[in-house]
């Protein structure tokens, strides 16, 4: 799939904070916002997901809850950030 660009702005505390957490992880700031997309877009459809079994089935108790958090922990595909995940790093891109 081809790649897309975006133009967005963030206010100067959060543009520093994402330009540090993206240097940190060895990832340019391009794939580091991408991860944060991508684990958003997943929450939302959970919550989606979530909201179906609970009009077909009932609300989930806490207990069930904590369950399925717990097996998702175990069973996660994506449980750490990319660059941690494999042993080469990405160069960061400087951004201004």
């Amino acid at each position: 799939m081809a790649a897309q660009k975006f133009s967005i702005s963030f206010d100067g505390a959060l543009a520093s904070a994402v330009r540090r957490a993206a240097a940190e992880e060895g990832v340019s700031l391009s794939t580091w916002l991408a991860d944060a997309a991508e684990a958003k877009a997943r929450q939302r459809h959970l919550r989606e997901a979530l909201d179906e079994f609970a009009r077909e089935h009932g609300a989930l108790g806490e207990q069930e809850i904590e369950e399925l958090v717990r097996r998702a922990r175990r069973t996660a595909r994506v449980s750490q950030p990319r660059a941690k995940r494999t042993s080469k790093k990405r160069p960061s891109r400087k951004v201004a």
